[in-house]
């Protein structure tokens, strides 16, 4: 059994509509990051908004949810895509 990477934290944005690659990358990179024998990031630190989900609002939101995460653990690692 692999362990977590209990401080990486990763919030990936897909848009989509015009670029739709950049939701399949977002879903992608989420893959890899939580596979329990590649980067194995606990699922609840891994934050994924796409398309409609990826509203001014919601990424900001996303944002402050990340830092209060962070402040709590400031040896950790983010990853934003």
């Amino acid at each position: 059994m692999t362990a977590n990477f209990s401080q990486g934290y990763a919030l990936l944005i897909g848009v989509g509509a015009d670029l739709p690659i950049t939701v399949i990358d977002a879903n992608a990179i989420k893959t890899i990051l939580t596979d329990p024998n590649r980067a194995a990031y606990p699922l609840n630190q891994v934050e994924l908004l796409i398309e409609e989900g990826a509203t001014r609002k919601s990424i900001l939101n996303a944002f402050d949810r990340l830092i209060v995460k962070i402040q709590k653990s400031p040896n950790s690692t983010v990853i934003v895509y």
